[in-house]
């Protein structure tokens, strides 16, 4: 796809992949029986890392670029927080 996939993290109860996309810097999320698209957000420069946490419903990118973490709710796709590493 262009997109240089590089981590994903799994939503194993809600039937969702979650993976980072280093090349565009974004987010997709996929149905994990079909493969069908459900979503896509951008993250920042150089998407590399992705995890998922079910207890809080936030999903967080790591952009090594950008040098920052994402942090989305894992719901609505939408972007609570884009925090400096450093």
């Amino acid at each position: 796809h262009g997109d240089s996939t590089i981590n994903v993290a799994v939503d194993s109860e809600g039937r969702r992949l979650f993976v980072a996309n280093q090349k565009s810097g974004e987010l997709t999320v996929l149905n994990a029986d079909t493969g069908a698209l459900i979503h896509k957000v951008a993250t920042g420069a150089g998407a590399l890392s992705v995890a998922y946490n079910g207890a809080v419903k936030q999903i967080y990118v790591a952009n090594r670029q950008a040098g920052t973490v994402t942090v989305l709710d894992s719901d609505t796709y939408a972007v609570k927080a884009n925090l400096e590493t450093g």
